[in-house]
């Protein structure tokens, strides 16, 4: 979703931590192959990006696989 979905000028390429591995659950890996200020940037979306509640609906419905088999535990 950030990547594809989140905006439709600006992406984040990041993976959810289940891509490698048990111990990754709950994490997002980002790639950092861009310099310093585009990597702020990016930062700086993430908390517009996933209050789009409207576009992540949206994005899931029509990419199935990207959904997560069981949602992230609530911290305590």
């Amino acid at each position: 979703y950030l990547l594809e979905g989140a905006d439709d000028d600006f992406g984040i390429a990041c993976l959810g931590g289940e891509c490698f591995g048990e111990a990754g659950h709950g994490f997002l890996r980002f790639s950092c192959a861009e310099p310093n200020d585009r990597l702020e940037q990016a930062i700086d979306f993430i908390p517009e990006a996933i209050s789009r509640t409207d576009r992540i609906a949206s994005y899931l419905e029509s990419h199935p696989a990207a959904r997560l088999k069981a949602p992230y535990p609530a911290p305590e």
